[in-house]
């Protein structure tokens, strides 16, 4: 005598089965219910259709308007002129390289300006400077695994 079978259909495919019409049957019923309070809710309120907005007067300017439809325009116009743009334009036109003349003489006024400053950090400065930079490092390096260990765990 075989136990817990209906012929090919077990005891726990019917329990699925009705568990999951239970559960439709739950979300039926709250649709239900759900739909009762929404209409009720509704039949409260003023559901009548708004009237359409009035036409309201343009705020701006004419001359202005037609100024910036042509500025688009022609900025349409031109994107497609195959012109690539100069990323190293400026105001003044777009930059161009340094000659060797010129070159040479912002060399020699940076080093100008390097030997008037040579003297104004004294090498006891430069020391506190580097230990003060070099603890922020260490600093900078434990928050940062701390961080790393909080986010693992």
């Amino acid at each position: 005598m075989k136990t817990g079978t209906l012929g090919r259909v077990t005891v726990g495919m019917l329990k699925v089965w009705f568990s999951s019409i239970a559960r439709k049957a739950c979300v039926m019923s709250s649709f239900v219910v759900l739909t009762g309070c929404v209409s009720d809710t509704l039949s409260q309120q003023n559901t009548q259709p708004q009237p359409l907005a009035t036409s309201v007067s343009t705020s701006y300017d004419p001359a202005q308007r037609e100024q910036a439809i042509s500025e688009i325009r022609a900025k349409a116009e031109n994107a497609n002129s195959g012109e690539l743009t100069n990323a190293y334009a400026t105001n003044d036109g777009p930059t161009t390289p340094l000659t060797a003349e010129e070159q040479a003489a912002k060399i020699a006024e940076l080093e100008r300006n390097a030997a008037t400053n040579q003297g104004s950090v004294t090498d006891a400065e430069l020391a506190a400077k580097q230990n003060s930079i070099n603890e922020l490092r260490s600093k900078a390096r434990s928050h940062y695994d701390n961080a790393l260990n909080t986010i693992a765990n």
